[in-house]
């Protein structure tokens, strides 16, 4: 028994869905509008300090091969973010919140002023 596949017909579909997937990976949430971004990239936290308003948002985004994360104990952790993937932390009170990568504590090392 022959049975006719539609292979043909549906590779542009799957070619588009493909390309598309891959264009998107990496790229921050729509959610993250209006935050500020912290790249972690070349195993150092760009830029290393930012300033924001009570209430706003920072995206950290992993661009580095290897695993990174952003935390300041009792206040946010990030979690362990693989290549391409954000976090997104909203500061509602003023200060200053030094944090540093627990997988590399001795070189990254970052700092978020809320004032």
């Amino acid at each position: 028994m022959f049975i006719r596949s539609n292979v043909s017909a549906r590779l542009p579909l799957c070619l588009a869905a493909l390309v598309a997937a891959l264009l998107l990976t990496g790229s921050p949430p729509s959610a993250a509008e209006g935050a500020v971004t912290v790249d972690m990239r070349n195993f150092k936290f760009d830029p290393p300090t930012v300033r924001i308003e009570p209430g706003k948002r920072v995206l950290f985004v992993n661009r580095d091969r290897a695993r990174h994360d952003a935390v300041k104990r009792g206040v946010f952790d990030t979690g362990i973010l693989p290549f391409g993937e954000s976090a997104l932390v909203r500061f509602s009170r003023r200060g200053v919140y030094p944090y540093l990568c627990t997988l590399h504590p001795y070189y990254m090392r970052g700092k978020v002023i809320v004032d």
